[in-house]
């Protein structure tokens, strides 16, 4: 009796560390992406936006599922934002600002 339910517990275990490894994963994934887009001189928003919808929902999923706390996630969604609100900034000033020359 005692053998079945440790088989059964196992099982579980398993199937468990399965969709826990699958969010974390996904969720290094796209950190990895967006830190990459970041990383470059001509950024794409439009696609680092999509990107980072994709991102919040992949993280919403994993709060839900139990694998980080909301608390985690919702940290990574602020810094997420935060830098790519100030890249958004500095591009718009790059463009309009004028070039002042200090002699």
């Amino acid at each position: 009796m005692v053998n079945s339910l440790n088989k059964k517990k196992v099982l579980k275990d398993k199937k468990r560390q399965s969709s826990k490894r699958k969010y974390g994963t996904l969720i290094k994934n796209h950190r990895k992406e967006i830190e990459k887009c970041l990383g470059q001189t001509n950024v794409d928003l439009t696609n680092l936006k999509k990107l980072f919808r994709q991102t919040q929902k992949i993280l919403d999923k994993a709060v839900q599922k139990g694998v980080i706390h909301k608390n985690n996630a919702a940290d990574k969604k602020s810094k997420y934002s935060q830098k790519i609100n100030n890249l958004e900034k500095e591009i718009s000033l790059g463009d309009s600002a004028p070039i002042v020359v200090c002699i």
